[in-house]
């Protein structure tokens, strides 16, 4: 908690310097598949060996399961997918025909059965599964409506296509549930901002694949992995959200920290 702690405040003025991060509209072009290994008991299964495939990749993705069983596969294209588990003791387990849209974080779970690592129990995924990892109200247009209907050469033609969205002429552009764009600020692809060094602080720099910054409220947050560096101090966790008035920072899971103490 010490550490959290003394992190949030130096956070306080992280907002200062943001570089090699591009503002501007949220669209996505990719989802996650992420999940938490189990055996029949409920116990976490680490080192798992897990792969993802699928015809929107040109060769399959793999990875170990952490200490906690669980895996995230990031930066997916859009497509059906087939995740397979396999781990020494157990049956191989493998769900199939998993359908990730722009901006979803499916969860696939798996619970593993005792056995040969030759036979497989192969489940197909349901034609639903709900992105309970985040709040975001997102839409996917599929291509049948893009050709079909009257459109700009500008995808912001598209906008409003999504449930509460319309455009906002006096500031030439376009208003989310009654918020406008103005209000939300989006940073993408290898966003790395800096707290450059002050009295007694060392450079501090927060990395993640995308920050939602709302100017109005003080609050900078995202849902994604994010890594936290200051001076000899690393932590890594999964979410953040800070709070620029009253100096709190909350990371949301998945915390992990490590202190590497100065050679003399």
């Amino acid at each position: 908690m010490k550490l959290v702690s003394k992190i949030g405040v130096y956070l306080g003025v992280f907002l200062l310097v943001l570089t090699l991060a591009n503002p501007g509209f949220a669209q996505e072009t990719t989802g996650t598949i992420q999940g938490t290994v189990k055996d029949a008991t409920g116990a976490v299964v680490p080192k798992a060996a897990v792969e993802i495939s699928g015809p929107s990749l040109i060769t399959p993705r793999t990875m170990d399961t952490d200490e906690a069983g669980f895996y995230r596969f990031t930066l997916l294209p859009t497509g059906v997918y087939a995740v397979t588990v396999t781990t020494t003791g157990f049956r191989q387990a493998k769900r199939t025909t998993i359908k990730l849209e722009v901006g979803r974080t499916l969860p696939i779970d798996f619970g593993l059965e005792v056995g040969a690592v030759a036979a497989t129990v192969e489940v197909q995924a349901t034609p639903e599964i709900v992105d309970t990892t985040s709040s975001k109200a997102g839409v996917n247009i599929s291509d049948v409506v893009i050709n079909n209907i009257p459109k700009g050469r500008s995808f912001t033609s598209m906008i409003v296509l999504a449930p509460g969205a319309r455009p906002e002429p006096l500031q030439a552009g376009f208003q989310i549930d009654g918020a406008s764009e103005g209000e939300n600020v989006y940073f993408k692809n290898n966003v790395r901002v800096v707290r450059a060094p002050y009295d007694d602080k060392s450079e501090l720099v927060v990395q993640t694949s995308y920050l939602h910054i709302i100017p109005d409220d003080n609050i900078a947050k995202t849902d994604q992995p994010v890594t936290i560096t200051d001076a000899n101090i690393v932590v890594d966790a999964i979410g953040l959200e800070l709070n620029n008035e009253t100096r709190i920072l909350k990371l949301h899971s998945r915390v992990r920290g490590t202190y590497e103490q100065k050679k003399k």
